[in-house]
């Protein structure tokens, strides 16, 4: 009777423990001040057929993200803690805003915002483990922001999928390969200058 009990003991102190499915994401957000990766993103409408982007995504926390679409079109989006850019390469177009509440709550601001960004911005509904796999179901906690409902999955504590649904009904599809933490990403790496002959939008 007694070694059960030591042995539970040394199993409590060994396992992995955290006190709320939050900590746990931030924990899991913590192991990495850079994330790039390769995406597949499928997006559903009104059953329509899925309609199929590929791109690059790098992120440096907190507060930068860089979301390149290569396929089938080719435009980025470029964020910094206070602005962002988006360029669409075949209209030869920039279009520049200051970040604000409703662009600080996208996807990408969530994956590459602080923990306490996070904790006060959103509100986790459902926490699911399977052996390695891990999955967060998250809502805004605001109504002003540009999805619903998001669901991250991470596998062996990377994060290798994200499904959300925006705010006009589509829901989208996530796929990241190719992952690579902790790269050395500096914020130069997020300043955009557009080149000769786009024309710039402010808005």
């Amino acid at each position: 009777m007694r070694m059960r009990i030591i042995y539970f003991l040394v199993f409590l102190w060994c396992a992995p423990v955290f006190a709320t499915p939050e900590a746990r994401l931030g924990e899991l957000l913590s192991h990495f001040n850079s994330y790039s990766a390769h995406f597949t993103q499928k997006t559903y409408a009104n059953r329509q057929q899925a309609r199929i982007t590929e791109g690059e995504v790098v992120l440096l926390r907190p507060g930068y993200f860089r979301w390149e679409t290569t396929t089938p079109l080719n435009q980025s989006i470029i964020a910094t803690p206070k602005n962002v850019w988006i360029y669409d390469v075949e209209l030869a177009q920039a279009t520049h805003s200051q970040m604000n509440d409703e662009g600080g709550s996208s996807p990408a601001h969530l994956l590459s915002g602080s923990n306490n960004y996070i904790q006060s911005q959103f509100t986790i509904s459902r926490y699911v483990k399977t052996g390695s796999e891990e999955q967060f179901y998250l809502s805004p906690k605001q109504s002003n922001t540009n999805f619903s409902a998001m669901q991250l999955t991470f596998r062996n504590n990377e994060l290798v999928g994200m499904q959300y649904k925006n705010n006009i009904g589509e829901t989208n599809q996530l796929i990241f390969t190719n992952i690579q933490l902790n790269l050395p990403v500096s914020p130069n790496d997020f300043i955009f200058k557009p080149p000769p002959a786009v024309d710039v939008l402010d808005q």
